[in-house]
């Protein structure tokens, strides 16, 4: 592998995807994530020019070199590296090699202008899917709030949810909204090695040959994250020794270096904004004192599930459908019936189920009307005959979704209650509805979420009952 660029290039944050004929998008840089970039249409990064082969290169993380890696997989017309700011002077990269990509410079991709632009420091409304959805739930307009509060200071936050809920996408919300210029780098808790070598190696990194197998050096999450974020994935599942070495490094009572390499004179803490997320609250786990203390210290948000916002199911699916378009130019729309369909199915698997799902059906949908070897393209609808027979397919392939947990006692209202044990809209009836509309006061989004139909579902069955209509506060 060979570097491009001045070593002390900041890392990018973001890609800028230009495709000719399109309009540009920008997208955010995960490091747990590699991307696959070219034509085809299986792959993370599309592009419609011919000029690009199917599979034309592969973009990752290097941990050993704490830099973003670009490889050429050998594409007919080839990949250049250059600067941003002169994308016209790209210089050519060897077929089947990598360079270092930094902040600032860009990628060419074959011959028709396509392109890569790695970026820093952009504001988060502008990634694609970033804050295009009005979301209709008050626990959605919460959390919103919430997030936007802790993007405002540098104290830690614990992210609490059941499993899909949204806690990782909550936690590079707020770091994205915090304006810090460095690094996302999350920590997947639950497996961390146990072995103390390793985990020093995982967590600060070591030198070449600075233990048995350490054949090159390689920089840990620590010191990656310094200068932004480190997120720490159901801390709960953290084990002792980790727990007790992450809080030596964030306290500085030890001189913590790579593994192998002699002490550091001044060395510092590192400066890094800390997140956790877990399944559950920290309150007697058997977690460390002095690592819940720490947590403490900030705050606390709960992050709801599905079915605590059950009326975002259509603007969660619209968003789905804008990161889709952004990364794999696949353009489609749902159609208000395959956005009611969704809102009364069930979704164990929380949001990240609702997101595969609709990823998935669009992804299906756009190749069955479009030829890969043309360059017009359409934009289908999707209806709910696309929706079902995806649905019944998945469920011959894999059989029936997992069941939802029990619900936790309390009032009844759009919180409590399993989705499952629901009726369908034509299984309700008119006591069914005026009860939820009692329990609701009135209120016809609450009444909906606690049948767990659409708005426009209950004003229908309003209809058909001969009920007269609800007003929503305001109107």
């Amino acid at each position: 592998m060979s570097a491009a660029g001045p070593p002390d290039r900041p890392l990018p944050n973001a890609i800028r995807i230009v495709r000719p004929g399109y309009q540009d998008c920008l997208v955010p840089l995960l490091t747990d994530r590699e991307y696959q970039i070219g034509r085809a249409e299986t792959v993370e990064i599309t592009f419609r020019d011919e000029t690009v082969s199917r599979v034309h290169g592969f973009l990752h993380f290097d941990a050993v070199q704490g830099a973003w890696m670009y490889r050429d997989a050998g594409s007919t017309l080839g990949s250049a590296i250059g600067e941003s700011a002169d994308p016209a002077s790209p210089s050519p990269i060897p077929a089947r090699q990598g360079v270092v990509v930094g902040a600032g410079q860009c990628i060419a991709l074959g011959t028709g202008g396509s392109r890569l632009e790695f970026l820093d420091g952009i504001q988060e409304e502008a990634l694609a899917g970033a804050g295009k959805a009005e979301w209709t739930s008050p626990a959605a307009r919460d959390l919103e709030a919430k997030l936007r509060g802790a993007g405002g200071h540098a104290r830690p936050v614990l992210l609490l949810g059941a499993p899909g809920c949204g806690k990782s996408h909550a936690a590079a919300r707020i770091h994205q909204r915090s304006g810090r210029k460095g690094r996302f780098v999350t920590i997947h808790c639950g497996n961390l090695p146990s072995d103390p070598t390793a985990l020093w190696s995982e967590l600060l990194g070591h030198v070449q040959g600075g233990f048995a197998g350490g054949i090159e050096s390689r920089r840990g999450h620590i010191a990656l994250a310094d200068g932004g974020t480190l997120f720490l994935h159901e801390v709960e599942a953290l084990d002792w020794d980790a727990q007790r070495f992450l809080m030596e490094v964030l306290d500085g009572s030890e001189e913590l270096v790579p593994l192998g390499a002699p002490p550091a004179p001044g060395h510092r803490s590192p400066d890094l904004r800390l997140i956790a997320a877990s399944r559950q609250p920290l309150d007697g786990s058997p977690m460390r004192s002095d690592l819940v203390e720490l947590l403490s210290t900030g705050e606390q948000i709960e992050v709801p599930d599905l079915e605590q916002r059950w009326a975002d199911v259509p603007g969660l699916a619209r968003r789905f459908l804008d990161e889709l378009a952004a990364e794999q130019q696949v353009e489609c729309d749902l159609s208000p019936e395959a956005l009611e369909l969704l809102s009364e199915q069930e979704w164990p698997g929380n949001v990240r189920e609702l997101r595969h799902v609709v990823r998935a059906v669009a992804v299906r949908s756009w190749w069955k009307i479009n030829d890969p070897t043309s360059l017009a393209r359409r934009r289908p609808v999707i209806g709910t005959p696309d929706l079902r027979t995806y649905l019944v397919d998945r469920t011959q392939a894999f059989g029936p979704p997992l069941s939802v947990s029990p619900p936790t006692p309390g009032p009844p209202g759009p919180s409590h209650g399993s989705h499952r044990a629901r009726k369908t809209l034509g299984e309700l009836t008119r006591a069914d509805v005026e009860a939820a509309l009692q329990r609701a006061g009135g209120n016809l989004t609450r009444a909906a979420l606690a049948l767990g139909i659409s708005n426009a579902s209950l004003r229908k069955k309003l209809d058909e009952l001969g009920l007269a209509p609800q007003r929503e506060p305001g109107e």
